[in-house]
């Protein structure tokens, strides 16, 4: 059974990762963005064929280093938006109790 304590401390959880939350969405899109321009313009500036000029993009250091930064974005707003989803199943689950509660179902 879930305790009120409990149902208010997933709640506050979700008030307080609100903004964080969003920011690190940004943050994965920034670092999409930047992933893939780097690999553009090192695609664009690099020669031979488009086979040679894709290898080398993206085997390049700026572009690893860029993919690097993407990865560890996504894992940071995975985590954060993960929690988000347990406490909300939380909350949902407390609701239903406290709803069985009222129509004497419990």
């Amino acid at each position: 059974m879930i305790s009120d304590e409990r149902a208010e401390k997933a709640l506050r959880y979700l008030v307080d990762t609100d903004e964080s939350c969003a920011l690190l969405k940004a943050e994965v899109e920034r670092a999409e963005f930047v992933f893939k321009r780097t690999r553009e313009a090192v695609f664009t500036f690099s020669t031979g064929t488009v086979a040679e000029r894709q290898a080398e993009a993206i085997q390049h250091a700026d572009t690893l280093a860029a993919n690097d930064k993407l990865v560890e974005a996504i894992a940071a707003y995975a985590k954060i938006a993960n929690k988000r989803d347990t406490e909300r199943i939380v909350l949902d689950v407390y609701r239903t109790i406290c709803a069985n509660k009222r129509t004497g179902a419990i």
